[in-house]
């Protein structure tokens, strides 16, 4: 399978310990920020905070699966822009996530 390379990136206004906090807890933060019109059933099977998580999900992209000829080339030259579209909207979220957890109050 060739490889794609797709990037986003965003500035959130939150602090950098939130931010981290959300995008490592797979079993809290990080399913907070996955938009749901792409993702669904993200399963945790190893880990689950930080480096050596493993997880699983279902992602909705391109309406099916295709193989080879012009649909797989087409599919490879969408799937950056398409890539995208989904790394925008999950950085929206956490944007949003960041902020609600920053404008709460401290527990006592």
């Amino acid at each position: 399978m060739p490889e794609i390379h797709a990037t986003s990136s965003a500035v959130v206004a939150a602090p950098a310990p939130i931010v981290y906090g959300l995008i490592a807890d797979y079993h809290q933060g990080h399913p907070s920020i996955l938009p749901p019109k792409y993702f669904q059933n993200l399963q945790v099977e190893e880990g689950g905070v930080g480096a050596g998580t493993r997880i699983s999900f279902q992602m909705q992209s391109f309406g099916g699966v295709r193989r080879a000829g012009l649909a797989g080339w087409l599919e490879r030259w969408l799937a950056p822009r398409f890539l995208r579209a989904v790394f925008a909207a999950e950085l929206r979220e956490l944007g949003v996530q960041a902020m609600a957890r920053t404008s709460r109050p401290a527990p006592a």
